[in-house]
């Protein structure tokens, strides 16, 4: 495992960076969720191509039952399709090497300290052969409630350049990822549930865009003339997002959508700020089934109040 190292300004920095993207990733199961998760960890060091998985994983260390993988790299470094490469095997590999943390605990280091000096033979290692790569950090956090051994595994992997020495980890790195574990995690969480994610729950790329232009307060037929597509349409989809979103009303499709509440409607943390006609959907949706004058209880639904909250 990887000494732990005092974090000076820069890391703390870069550390913020990290958080301030995770924070803007969505609430929902998007098509590009995994890829835009990879990439908020792009901050942790220059010269990086991160992989993203979320699985399963035994006590032994293997991979099973992979519900998404996510790929991103730094600005600058050349892809000759090494992006696509890493997805695919990432897509196969069969075990990580690492045993499962429990539920909310994390492991980070080096691949050699946490695999050996051989890690590069091992299933982990096969993702990144031939691929010019100086060093890699592994992360894997657990994310299960119900079933402990569903985990996020994160490899931030530097590349090497003919012009410049090996960029390596060091322990501030380590740190750096431990530190945004829970909140990596707790994001993790909010946009793909709490139990292992089937496909029918991923929105498409047209019910996403549906479903963004919802968070504006836009009707229907307004969205419909937007898109270019028919209300019925549009109203398909919207069925759709009801179904997948776990939603009874617009209002909770918006709050899913803005992060105010997760699948099983209870509070989450709000990070995305609500317009005039949006809030009032989601104000309304506070209200349903509760009698006239009673006070909101906070776990089952978010109180008018906490929504309005930046």
């Amino acid at each position: 495992m990887t000494t732990g190292m005092t974090i000076g300004v820069n890391e703390f920095r870069d550390v913020a960076r990290m958080t301030e993207q995770i924070a803007q990733l969505p609430a929902v199961a998007t098509l590009d969720w995994a890829d835009r998760a990879a990439a908020s960890i792009l901050p942790l060091r220059d010269r990086l191509r991160v992989s993203l998985m979320v699985g399963g994983v035994e006590p032994g260390g293997g991979l099973t039952q992979i519900e998404t993988v996510g790929v991103a790299s730094s600005p600058g470094i050349p892809d000759d399709s090494a992006e696509l490469t890493v997805r695919s095997r990432a897509e196969r590999v069969d075990s990580i090497g690492v045993p499962a943390p429990a539920g909310g605990s994390v492991i980070v280091g080096r691949a050699a300290d946490l695999l050996g000096s051989s890690w590069r033979e091992t299933g982990t290692g096969r993702i990144w052969t031939q691929l010019n790569v100086a060093d890699l950090l592994i992360g894997v956090f657990g994310i299960g409630s119900t079933d402990q051994s569903r985990a996020l595994v994160i490899h931030a992997a530097t590349i090497e350049r003919p012009d410049a020495p090996a960029p390596m980890f060091n322990g501030a790195h380590a740190d750096m990822l431990r530190a945004i574990a829970e909140t990596i995690a707790r994001r993790t969480r909010l946009a793909l549930g709490d139990d292992r994610n089937s496909s029918t729950r991923w929105l498409t790329a047209r019910e996403q865009e549906v479903l963004e232009k919802l968070t504006l307060g836009m009707s229907v037929r307004e969205i419909a003339e937007t898109i270019g597509r028919s209300p019925h349409t549009v109203h398909d989809h919207v069925k759709s997002l009801h179904r997948k979103l776990n939603a009874t009303s617009r209002g909770e499709l918006v709050a899913r959508a803005l992060g105010y509440i997760d699948a099983q409607g209870r509070t989450a943390e709000a990070k995305a700020p609500l317009g005039d006609r949006a809030k009032s959907e989601v104000e309304r949706a506070v209200r349903e089934g509760e009698p006239a004058g009673a006070t909101p209880v906070v776990p089952a639904r978010q109180t008018a109040r906490r929504l309005n909250a930046p």
